[in-house]
């Protein structure tokens, strides 16, 4: 019967005199052949246990050396950890790429010139402020739909839709008749029978105009 050529590791060294076998009674929890004593990533297997920034974390653990995103751009000098960007691109230089940075400001308009003059362009859109009608809103289109010199994307009539409300309803606080303007005035001058209109004074004339001479 031919001896036992057990080689756990398959390094082409038998474990009986392979110096980097597993002792039975040391702990190998990642199950890479290297014990946990020596495993620079105890917990994800690792045998050929690189470390190429030379710390004390193997590449397959190490945050400064992983790659989530498949980029070929590690972790800790990725702008976008989670979202593929090999550019690297970011237009307002805040440190976030602007695949994945939620106001990526003058990456609305990246292809437009800087402005001339020294010109403020707060919003970044391309539009410098004396001439943009949303300074602090970035709207490049400056989309004017109601004419007031107020981008729709900064005017508040637009954006609670003001404008679209019938007109009549913009008088919804008119006041309604009264009572009081719904019935006639009573000014005193006489009961329901004109009783007032019809006497006369007397003037000392007899009833039958005969006079008192």
């Amino acid at each position: 019967m031919p001896p036992d050529q057990k080689d756990t590791d398959g390094d082409g060294k038998g474990d009986a005199c392979d110096s980097d076998q597993v002792v039975p009674t040391q702990p190998d929890f990642d199950i890479d052949g290297v014990p946990d004593s020596q495993d620079n990533c105890r917990r994800t297997p690792n045998i050929d246990q690189t470390n190429t920034d030379g710390d004390t974390l193997g590449d397959a653990c190490d945050p400064d050396q992983l790659d989530i995103d498949g980029d070929g751009v590690v972790n800790s000098k990725d702008n976008c950890i989670s979202i593929s960007n090999p550019d690297q691109k970011d237009t307002d230089n805040d440190g976030i790429g602007d695949l994945c940075d939620n106001t990526p400001a003058n990456a609305l308009a990246p292809d437009l010139a800087p402005t001339e003059g020294g010109q403020t362009d707060t919003d970044g859109d391309g539009i410098v402020d004396n001439e943009d009608n949303c300074p602090s809103v970035a709207n490049q289109d400056q989309q004017d739909s109601n004419n007031n010199n107020v981008g729709d994307a900064c005017d508040q009539d637009q954006m609670t839709g003001a404008d679209d409300l019938p007109e009549e309803q913009g008088n919804l606080e008119e006041e309604e008749p009264t009572q009081d303007q719904d019935q006639p005035v009573d000014d005193g001058g006489g009961d329901e029978n004109n009783e007032g209109d019809t006497a006369r004074p007397d003037n000392g004339d007899g009833a039958d105009g005969s006079g008192g001479n």
